[in-house]
């Protein structure tokens, strides 16, 4: 999981999509604009995890699949 404040919010839009996790929670999704149809769905989040699970919360993880991962110099 990367924690929002490393993921550039401004190339994703946030979508209707969820699913449940039992030991996690809901999942919110995002989608990579840039990337239309192939970046659908790309980014989830636990925006409200369970109790036992608050160290995913504003952290996001991407389908490695859909994107690729780039760090970026300070």
């Amino acid at each position: 999981y990367i924690p929002f404040d490393d993921v550039d919010f401004r190339q994703l839009g946030q979508t209707e999509h969820s699913t449940h996790c039992p030991y996690k929670g809901d999942a919110s999704y995002w989608s990579v604009l840039p990337a239309g149809d192939a970046g659908k769905d790309a980014m989830w989040a636990y925006e409200r995890p369970f109790d036992e699970m608050t160290e995913i919360r504003n952290h996001g993880a991407f389908y490695p699949s859909k994107v690729t991962i780039e760090a970026t110099p300070d």
